[in-house]
């Protein structure tokens, strides 16, 4: 069976989007990516694709899913990018954890946020 975009909320769409930004990362090497600007690296992407697909998941309802890709964007937190970009990702991380804990306080804590 065929399925057409237009059976696909909005949400639905933006998952499935953010879910092939993932995969595409992780067939790209730091090698292939400094070919483009010496100072990429591929770490630094995955803390903002998880981003991402928490607030998909968080907005599709799914907050099991939502809360194991805030875990791993906390895991990236460490990548370079100390610019306003880069704190603009770990503000949104902070916010978006606090969202899930205001949904459900017993499985998630701002405080769990590096």
């Amino acid at each position: 069976m065929i399925h057409s975009n237009s059976t696909l909320t909005p949400h639905q769409d933006e998952l499935a989007w953010d879910l092939r930004a993932l995969d595409a990362a992780a067939s790209v090497t730091d090698d292939r990516a400094k070919q483009h600007d010496s100072s990429l690296a591929i770490r630094g992407f995955y803390r903002s694709l998880h981003l991402n697909l928490t607030a998909d998941f968080r907005k599709l309802g799914d907050t099991t899913q939502a809360r194991t890709h805030l875990a791993q964007a906390r895991d990236h937190l460490d990548a370079p990018n100390d610019d306003g970009y880069g704190q603009g990702i770990r503000s949104a991380i902070h916010r978006l954890a606090d969202q899930l804990a205001e949904e459900d306080p017993t499985k998630l804590k701002s405080a769990e946020t590096k």
